[in-house]
């Protein structure tokens, strides 16, 4: 694969990501470390290093000990150069250039604080990004990629290390880290520059898109959660998605994924285990997938003023390939071409209830790609003049009625769950999870309608924020704070529109809560405690007269998004 050179361009400004550190971070210089008498040996001269790390037991098995498979940790048997012990006298540390990785991720020196960084990655931080099992999942798949690929590996360590610092308040600094999280994520981005470099048009080595995609996504959720105050680096990101989707374009994969995702024969889950002589160009289940999640993220910045290149590109494709699609059809057609994914990905070590368990999901996630679209086609709206707005009214009124109609029976069974159901089928937390957010796109609808003097015909719901607060109230009784951050949108939005005091000091206790996931949770709990204060002072209108076109930003000038 060959990729232009517009995501390199704008890979080129991760530079100025004001999340990036100016130099590397090591704690401590060559002229700093004395001998040190230390203990006979380790404890296991050929056990992986993941087990020596800790003076642990190993079992010495390959490729992987089953301590490692117990604790879903990343078994590290790579071998080390030999060197002295040594102990660090206090003194102002000096910086010290890193080596340079090479092309295994296996290549880099993991220490204790990087194996726990994995772990969370694979167990709490899996569990609370995707409902599906951990061991199953899509961040599963990204982990095996992570294991052969240092740029996505670099990202898991950012990802796991900053979300440990943040829930137990340890420093940047810590001294178990050799390399810092946002160390670990800034040599992630300039590997990125360097793949997309070497695969320009100026160079014959391909891309992997399947590797290019899973740490476009990862850091795409590392500056979502822990981004800059002006979100300038999740901006880069966002615009680096659209041209490799328009790469996509060229190709006739693309094309059938789109048009007939279900007929498509000769589907791989990663584009690393075709068979020898099949077509390279062809799109992974994976890279689909991704796409779909790119979608996602991408759909939520608009709201707060960012993204939309990449679903405006994917809806133009879609249009061109067939004029008669519908505002949805794009992402979904992804979805469903990558509905094998799991299947082909595990193979036999798929369990069966496993398989069934996708197949019972498979319509409330085209629900949740529905809503997203609903709440990107509301934000572009949003953007136009009021007279033009109106003229756009009917449109986006038909696609909110095309979404009631095809969802009508998943959302009738929402509004009767009652709170005593419990969440052991995953389709239950989904429903609860994922229903919020087709009726927080109705009151986005309703708002962008008294902004721009259009009455919205009726409402598929007679109250939204009545249907939002009955199910995220139950999914916080089973899931706890976990399940809110899934459901933040719908909260934030809620807590702006309603009058109910009650309703908004429950939200602004969840956003409390919600403060150590990540940095703009603790942005937008910060924006709705001024804006839901200044309310209450009566300084600025009631939920009626909140511009829809508003910028969201605390008040000393933050951006965020959720």
């Amino acid at each position: 694969m060959s990729l232009d050179g517009s995501a390199n361009d704008i890979f080129a400004g991760g530079d100025s990501d004001s999340s990036a550190p100016r130099r590397p971070e090591l704690e401590s210089s060559p002229s700093d470390e004395v001998d040190v008498k230390g203990r006979n040996g380790p404890r296991s001269r050929a056990g992986c290093f993941t087990c020596r790390t800790k003076k642990v037991k190993c079992d010495e098995e390959k490729p992987t000990c089953r301590r490692c498979i117990r604790l879903k940790m990343f078994c590290d048997y790579a071998p080390r150069a030999r060197r002295r012990r040594t102990v660090h006298r206090p003194h102002n540390p000096a910086p010290v250039e890193l080596a340079q990785p090479a092309n295994s991720a296996s290549s880099l020196e993991l220490t204790a604080a990087d194996h726990e960084a994995i772990r969370f990655y694979r167990t709490t931080f899996a569990k609370i990004h995707h409902t599906k099992s951990a061991d199953f999942s899509l961040y599963a798949i990204i982990f095996k990629l992570a294991e052969s690929e240092p740029m996505i590996m670099r990202v898991i360590l950012a990802l796991g290390g900053k979300e440990i610092e943040l829930r137990s308040g340890r420093p940047g600094h810590d001294q178990l880290r050799a390399i810092t999280p946002v160390r670990h994520h800034y040599l992630a981005v300039k590997m990125m520059q360097e793949a997309l470099r070497q695969s320009g048009p100026e160079n014959s080595k391909p891309a992997d898109l399947d590797v290019i995609c899973a740490a476009l996504y990862l850091m795409l959720l590392y500056e979502e959660k822990h981004g800059d105050s002006k979100s300038d680096a999740l901006k880069y990101h966002l615009d680096a998605a659209a041209p490799l989707l328009q790469h996509l374009c060229s190709q006739s994969s693309l094309k059938m994924a789109i048009t007939v995702p279900e007929k498509f024969e000769n589907k791989v889950a990663l584009n690393r285990n075709r068979q020898p002589g099949e077509e390279p160009g062809q799109l992974s289940l994976f890279s689909a997938r991704l796409m779909v999640y790119l979608s996602l993220h991408d759909s939520a910045a608009s709201t707060f003023g960012l993204g939309g290149k990449l679903n405006a590109a994917l809806n133009d494709i879609r249009a061109k390939f067939d004029p008669n699609a519908k505002f949805m059809d794009g992402a979904d057609s992804l979805h469903r071409y990558s509905y094998a994914l799991y299947r082909l990905m595990w193979g036999n070590q798929y369990p069966q209830n496993e398989l069934i368990d996708d197949i019972e999901n498979r319509h409330i996630y085209s629900l949740r790609l529905a809503a997203s679209q609903l709440r990107f086609r509301v934000a572009q709206v949003a953007k136009l003049d009021p007279a033009t707005a109106q003229e756009q009214a009917s449109s986006l009124h038909d696609a909110f009625q095309l979404v009631e109609y095809r969802f009508g029976e998943m959302l009738g069974i929402a509004s009767d769950l009652g709170i005593k159901t419990d969440n052991t089928r995953r389709i239950v937390g989904n429903i609860r999870g994922i229903v919020p957010h087709f009726y927080a796109a109705v009151l986005e609808f309703q708002r962008l309608g008294r902004h721009s003097g259009f009455e919205v015909r009726r409402p598929p719901t007679e109250n939204p924020i009545r249907s939002i607060m009955n199910l995220v109230q139950q999914a916080y009784k089973h899931e706890g704070n976990d399940a809110m951050t899934r459901i933040a949108w719908p909260l934030f939005v809620v807590a702006l529109e309603t009058d109910d005091d009650n309703d908004r000091d429950w939200i602004l206790a969840r956003f409390e809560s919600m403060k150590t996931y990540g940095k703009n949770y603790e942005r937008s709990h910060r924006y709705l405690d001024e804006t839901i204060s200044l309310k209450r002072s009566s300084k600025i209108g009631s939920r009626g007269k909140r511009p829809c076109n508003d910028r969201f930003e605390t008040a000393d000038g933050e951006l965020f998004v959720i």
